[in-house]
């Protein structure tokens, strides 16, 4: 990778704005060129299709290309000032032209959406954001389930890092060890870099694997989170700490409240405790469970009176998830052996093993 073009790897390219820029297309790429440090160079940028980034610098009096800002063990000060002034160049049009991706891969995109679709979980950063490393985390004990990492190809064939091999994005994901020799047949699966090698494997995000096998192999995995560390308790037991709370949009906006805080104060059932989960369930137009809380603090003196309500204690929620609305409507939780929600009430066996799958 030439200098400089690491800045676009996790950026995606808006068309309209390279043309507003001052981008041209020529054929299948679009050119930009600007002279600096006092007319002696000229860089020129080239983004084709695909959005792939290449640049390069030209001394303007020999009309050939510079390229001691590529070699490394050039370190004296007239390069690194080239290389400064062609650096903010590039990161003018990084920030004017380009957009921030969460993954470098195409796939590893599409894997993170289609995560976010199906479990409302978003991958977050444990370490520091040079490490380009990012989890997937089952919310309730915080245990992750999908590593993505950028490594060099090699560390997944011999174990070894050799600078010379390409970089690639991979997947890591703990495995149903009874099907191990069947998965590692897959293509695109190896023994897991940096994991157990008897119950996680890496899958390169490189096209190799189908994104719907990706997403079979992520279910199992997220169900090993889901039970980690976890005693099975009674049916009975887990429906008494659940509960289903009715949130009415005419009287109080629950979203944009969970939009400007995590936790927020709702009036309290008399049954409630400290450490149980409340399903907050959104009445019409949206009319669908919208929320996964759990309860932080009870019997906290509040005093609010009008025609429609009368509150002197409130309770403290936490927001563990949102759900997409289409998720569980209230025709899904018909259907669950819950017909209205017009109060507090506990949840059912049948509405926790689905809103949990």
């Amino acid at each position: 990778m030439r200098f400089g073009e690491d800045i676009f790897l996790r950026m995606s390219v808006d068309f309209n704005k390279i043309k507003k820029y001052g981008f041209k297309k020529k054929g299948t790429k679009f050119l930009f060129s600007k002279n600096f440090m006092q007319d002696e160079f000229r860089a020129e940028i080239s983004i084709d299709l695909k959005g792939k980034v290449s640049g390069r610098v030209i001394e303007l009096e020999t009309e050939e290309e510079y390229l001691p800002i590529h070699v490394e063990s050039y370190i004296g000060a007239y390069v690194g000032s080239i290389r400064e002034a062609y650096l903010a160049i590039l990161k003018d049009v990084a920030e004017k032209c380009f957009r921030e991706k969460e993954f470098i891969s195409e796939q590893a995109n599409r894997i993170s959406e289609m995560i976010y679709n199906k479990y409302g979980e978003k991958s977050d950063n444990p370490f520091s954001k040079a490490d380009h490393i990012a989890v997937f985390r089952y919310p309730d004990n915080q245990k992750w389930y999908g590593i993505v990492m950028n490594i060099k190809e090699s560390l997944l064939s011999i174990g070894k890092k050799d600078d010379d091999s390409p970089d690639v994005e991979v997947l890591n994901l703990k495995i149903d060890t009874s099907k191990y020799d069947e998965i590692h047949k897959l293509k695109g699966v190896y023994p897991a870099y940096h994991m157990n090698h008897a119950q996680w494997i890496s899958i390169t995000l490189n096209e190799s694997l189908k994104d719907e096998q990706i997403m079979d192999l992520i279910d199992v995995s997220r169900k090993f989170a889901i039970n980690a560390g976890k005693a099975r308790a009674s049916n009975s037991d887990l429906v008494k700490s659940n509960w289903i709370l009715p949130a009415n949009p005419s009287y109080f906006d629950i979203e944009d409240a969970f939009n400007h805080f995590n936790e927020i104060d709702w009036k309290q059932s008399s049954k409630v405790k400290v450490g149980d989960i409340a399903y907050m369930y959104v009445g019409s137009p949206i009319s669908a469970i919208l929320y996964k809380c759990e309860i932080t603090a009870t019997d906290i003196p509040y005093e609010y009176s009008d025609k429609n309500i009368n509150i002197t204690h409130v309770m403290r929620i936490k927001r563990l998830k949102k759900y997409k609305a289409n998720f569980c409507t209230f025709k899904k939780l018909n259907q669950l052996g819950i017909n209205a929600v017009r109060g507090p009430r506990l949840a059912t066996k049948e509405f926790l093993e689905y809103i949990n799958q």
